[in-house]
């Protein structure tokens, strides 16, 4: 197993099946927690993204002139 495919591993998880019996047809990803928490993140900047850049450099330039002063 490479790299690439470890890494798409954590980040997709590991495929649990749904036990025999089960009125589901479908299993699920069990995930890691530093992977959720990626999925958080990437989530809240693709749902706001309209705001959070600007709120970004805002807070640098805000920074950048107190330092300089």
């Amino acid at each position: 197993m490479d790299l690439k495919q470890k890494i798409a591993t954590w980040y997709q998880g590991t495929y649990v099946p749904e036990p025999p019996g089960s009125p589901f047809l479908m299993g699920s990803y069990q995930r890691h927690w530093s992977s959720r928490m990626l999925h958080m993140c990437i989530d809240f900047y693709l749902k706001e993204w309209k705001w959070l850049l600007p709120f970004v450099v805002a807070v640098v330039s805000a920074v950048v002139a107190i330092v300089k002063v």
